[in-house]
């Protein structure tokens, strides 16, 4: 259901959670960095996401879920390309 179709009071608890997920990821972003979803880093090392979720389990690629996403910062998946190089 888009924005628009939703009722006022509908729009209105909507976009109070969502600015509310804006503040929070405001707030921590000065102590978790700049951060990027684990689709997003599994594009840029070239690997599948289920393979990154495999590795924050095995705690080899440290994340923070944040509902029911998880969360990794681009300094950690820099540490993670350079630890886990594949040889050519």
């Amino acid at each position: 259901m888009s924005l628009k179709e939703r009722t006022p009071s509908e729009r209105d608890a909507y976009l109070q959670g969502y600015n509310a997920g804006v503040r929070w990821m405001a707030s921590r972003s000065e102590s978790f960095g700049v951060a990027m979803t684990i689709s997003e880093a599994a594009g840029s090392l070239g690997v599948t996401p289920a393979t990154l979720r495999q590795q924050v389990a095995n705690h080899k690629l440290r994340a923070e879920k944040r509902g029911r996403d998880w969360w990794v910062t681009a300094a950690e998946v820099e540490r993670y390309r350079r630890e886990n190089r594949r040889a050519a």
